[in-house]
C-alpha cells in the first residue's frame, strides 16, 4: 500500500464491505465485520496501514483494527495532536471524510510513544470517507446509520503490536432465546459511567467468548448486559470480578445471577490454576456487601457472592423467615477480597430444610447486609 489510489480503493471497499454486512440483517453482523476486518489474511490488512470505524451517530469509535482494547468504544473526543503543527488530528479526518461524497485524504506527523519504531518526523497519509445509509436489523426494520471509514498507520507490522495476556473471558448464558445476544462487558468503578468496550455474541447454545487486553489493566470488577436483535437489553449482570493473566469460565442467567464457574492461569499449567483462588488478591472490593446469589430460585444449592473492602471479622448467617438463625457459613477473620460460599439448603445439623424464602445476613466491620433466597424443592 504505497499510493494514494490504492489507498482510497482500500478504504472505499472496507466500507462498501461494512455496509453489505450490516444490511444483512444478521443478528451477529456486529462480529462478522470485527471478524473480516482484524484477519491478519484477508483483505483488510495491508502492512502497517489498518481500519477504523467512527459511528457518527452514537459518537464513538466502532472498530480500531490496531488497537482495539484501547479505543474501541471510547467516545469521539479529540486529544491526539499533530507533532508538528499542533492541531488536533480528529477533526481533520472528519473534515476530510465529509468534505467530499468520496472522502479525502489527511496527511498528520504522530510519533506512537509505545512504539520505539515510530517517528514524528515522517509524515502520515490516511484516507476517510463516509458512509450514511438506511441498515435493516434482522426484525426488517431499518435505522439511520452513519459512519467513517478510514485508514490508519503505526509504524510496526501488525503481528507484532503488542497487546499483553489480557483476560479470556468464556461465559454461557441461561434462559429463553439466548442465540443472537450481543453481550457487552464494562469496567466496574464508583463515579465512572459504563463504557461497554467489550463484546461478543452468543452461539445456539447461548455461549460466547471475549478477550480484554491487559493495556488499561483489567484486574477488577465489571459490569455486563446483553442485548436482544430488536436492541433491547434482556439482561444485566453486576459484581462481576475478572482477573488479569487468567481464563474464567462463567454463567450468566437473563434473570440477573452471575456465577464464576472456572478460572484457570492462562502462563500456567491446569494443575498450578487449581491451586489459585476464584478471585485475584489485587483485586480489591471499593465496598463491603453481598453480591446476588446465583441461581435464585435454586433446587440443590446456590452460590453466594461477597465482597469485603478491608480485613476483618466476617459473619455470613442463614435465617429462616421467622428469623431464627438454620446455617452459619462463615465466621471468622478474612482479608479484602471476594468470597464465594456454596450452600445447599441444609442447616447446622445436616438436615435437609424445607421450601421457602430464607435470608442471608453478612456482617462485616463497618455494617452488615441482608438478601433473600428462594428454595424450590
Amino acid at each position: 500500500m504505497v499510493d494514494r489510489e490504492s489507498l482510497k480503493a482500500f478504504v472505499t471497499q472496507a466500507g462498501e464491505h461494512l455496509l453489505e454486512i450490516l444490511n444483512s440483517g444478521d443478528a451477529a453482523a456486529g462480529s462478522k465485520f470485527r471478524i473480516a476486518f482484524r484477519d491478519p489474511d484477508g483483505p483488510w490488512r495491508h502492512g502497517s496501514v489498518y481500519i477504523y470505524i467512527l459511528d457518527i451517530v452514537s459518537n464513538v469509535i466502532t472498530f480500531h483494527a490496531a488497537f482495539p482494547d484501547k479505543y474501541e468504544y471510547r467516545p469521539l473526543i479529540p486529544t491526539v495532536t499533530d507533532a508538528v503543527t499542533g492541531e488536533l488530528i480528529l477533526p481533520q479526518v472528519i473534515e476530510a471524510a465529509k468534505g467530499n461524497p468520496e472522502g479525502g485524504f489527511v496527511e498528520y506527523y504522530f510519533d506512537d510513544p509505545t512504539d520505539h519504531t515510530d517517528r514524528a518526523d515522517i509524515p502520515k497519509v490516511g484516507y476517510a470517507r463516509e458512509f450514511a445509509a438506511e441498515i435493516r436489523r434482522p426484525d426488517g426494520s431499518t435505522v439511520p446509520a452513519d459512519f467513517i471509514v478510514g485508514s490508519g498507520f503505526y509504524g510496526r507490522a501488525p503481528d507484532v503490536v503488542a497487546t499483553g495476556p489480557g483476560t479470556v473471558v468464556e461465559a454461557t448464558v441461561l434462559g429463553d432465546a439466548v442465540e443472537g445476544l450481543d453481550v457487552e462487558f464494562s469496567r466496574a468503578i464508583a463515579g465512572r459511567g459504563s463504557d461497554y468496550a467489550w463484546s461478543a455474541v452468543t452461539d445456539p447454545a447461548g455461549l460466547f467468548s471475549l478477550a480484554i487486553s491487559s493495556a488499561d489493566g483489567v484486574s477488577g470488577y465489571y459490569r455486563a448486559r446483553a442485548t436482544n436483535a430488536d436492541g433491547e437489553v434482556v439482561g444485566r449482570w453486576s459484581s462481576i470480578p475478572l482477573n488479569e493473566g487468567h481464563r474464567q469460565v462463567l454463567e450468566l442467567t437473563l434473570g440477573g445471577g452471575a456465577r464464576v464457574v472456572g478460572v484457570e492461569a492462562l502462563a500456567a499449567s491446569r494443575s498450578e490454576a487449581a491451586a489459585k483462588p476464584a478471585f485475584a488478591a489485587d483485586a480489591v472490593p471499593e465496598a463491603s456487601g453481598l453480591a446476588p446469589n446465583s441461581p435464585n430460585p435454586f433446587n440443590s444449592a446456590t452460590l453466594i457472592t461477597y465482597h469485603l473492602a478491608g480485613e476483618g471479622a466476617v459473619k455470613l448467617v442463614i435465617y429462616n423467615v421467622l428469623g431464627q438463625p438454620v446455617r452459619t457459613l462463615v465466621d471468622e477473620s478474612r482479608a479484602a477480597g471476594s468470597y464465594q460460599v456454596r450452600w445447599d439448603a441444609r442447616d447446622d445439623g445436616g438436615a435437609l430444610l424445607s421450601t421457602g424464602v430464607y435470608i442471608a445476613r453478612l456482617s462485616y466491620p463497618g455494617g452488615a447486609q441482608t438478601q433473600r433466597l428462594l428454595y424450590l424443592k
